[in-house]
């Protein structure tokens, strides 16, 4: 588990998303969710067990905890609701394998500004070239198959059957750094767009932290 993963704090504006996020997964048949979700459901412990961010993860019926399997380690909020909304929305559809923009989603146009502003542009001040082995060998910690495609490109499985692609391309002669972050079609099979949209906020700042975590251990090394 990456240091970043842990969860820090209370809830706060989440608590209320929590509620009616909990009230859905009740409802739910827990064999039905695993199946779904391409997960599994683990009779013993009464938990489904799915895979997010190249982490192992339990999550408890009827109670909704998700911690990472075989600990008491909770997920940071915003990821543990994401979590709870995919197997609460999960109707089993096989991923397309066909890549579409934020906006394609359903009301994605509307957002679509505010995910360029908060979340790809962000991504695009990581495309420095001394980043891009660390942005590698981050998507590849977080479970990611490189692409061949952009300076970098990797699939980050975020869970299952939901991934979130990104590219980046560093500055060169002719062009600034830039980057763009994609989403199967069959993204809103699982997650609504917001969710979606948190989604693709949280592997950023996973990237993000990774590359200043490598960097901080680089100095330290220099320093001995």
């Amino acid at each position: 588990m990456l240091p970043f993963m842990k969860r820090q704090g209370e809830p706060g504006p989440y608590m209320m998303a929590f509620e009616q996020s909990l009230a859905a997964f009740n409802q739910k048949d827990p064999r039905e969710m695993a199946r779904h979700s391409g997960g599994r459901y683990d009779c013993e412990t009464s938990a489904i067990i799915l895979t997010s961010l190249g982490e192992e993860l339990g999550v408890s019926f009827p109670c909704g905890r998700v911690a990472f399997r075989d600990t008491d380690l909770r997920l940071p909020w915003a990821w543990e609701l994401i979590v709870l909304n995919y197997l609460g929305r999960a109707d089993g559809i096989e991923p397309s394998g066909d890549m579409v923009a934020f906006r394609e989603l359903e009301g994605g146009r509307a957002f679509h500004q505010a995910f360029t502003r908060y979340t790809i542009s962000r991504l695009a001040k990581l495309a420095v070239e001394d980043n891009l082995e660390t942005v590698r060998r981050a998507c590849l910690n977080l479970g990611g198959e490189l692409l061949d495609i952009g300076d970098v490109g990797a699939k980050v499985p975020f869970l299952p059957r939901f991934s979130v692609t990104v590219i980046l391309w560093a500055k060169d002669e002719e062009f600034d750094a830039s980057a763009n972050i994609l989403f199967d079609s069959t993204a809103n099979h699982y997650l609504h767009t917001e969710d979606v949209s948190g989604a693709g906020g949280l592997v950023v700042s996973y990237l993000a932290d990774f590359i200043e975590q490598d960097h901080g251990t680089k100095r330290d090394r220099n320093m001995e």
